[in-house]
């Protein structure tokens, strides 16, 4: 009985340490970049094509495999074919696909798009569909370690960028 009592009056001490507790993780809040190259796509036609029936196989498996992810916003180029890998992940979620169309020098559209992703999605999960030659620019802009090269063959990578407080970044790389 004695342990009860101690327990009942130590209860509003617990209550305390768990409330600041959790207001330090939220001031904590890590965000979370999930990038990835568009699926594959048709040969044709060359400027903007969709995406092939394997292409469009990835595009449900990367809905089945982010589903419970906890995605806050999806990000895509305006091409087709990251528009189209997405998709199946928006409805799901019931979101809108937000278009970032590359207008001008890539380096500048990697800048913009981290910049945007940063201010506006601090603390949440962000997913980003893009080009083999613009998503290791935009992890770089992000302020991740450099992830090499993708190259126009491979498809299914994810590069995973968590912007921590004071800066922090961390890169995991994955494979769908």
């Amino acid at each position: 009985m004695r342990a009860i009592v101690k327990l009942r009056s130590l209860l509003p001490i617990l209550l305390a340490t768990f409330i600041f507790a959790s207001d330090a993780l939220a001031q904590d809040a890590r965000t979370v970049i999930i990038l990835v190259r568009h699926a594959e796509k048709e040969a044709e036609p060359a400027a903007d094509p969709v995406l092939t029936v394997a292409g469009q196989a990835r595009a449900q498996d990367l809905a089945q495999r982010l589903g419970d992810a906890g995605v806050d916003a999806i990000y895509a180029s305006q091409f087709k074919r990251t528009i189209l890998t997405v998709e199946p992940l928006a409805r799901q979620l019931g979101q809108d696909v937000r278009i970032a169309p590359i207008n001008g020098a890539v380096e500048s559209y990697a800048a913009a798009l981290a910049r945007t992703i940063l201010e506006e999605h601090a603390g949440q999960t962000v997913l980003v569909a893009n080009h083999s030659n613009t998503v290791p620019l935009i992890a770089r802009a992000l302020g991740a370690p450099d992830p090499g090269m993708i190259e126009d063959s491979e498809y299914g990578h994810f590069l995973i960028v968590i912007a921590g407080p004071g800066g922090t970044r961390e890169l995991i790389r994955a494979h769908y």
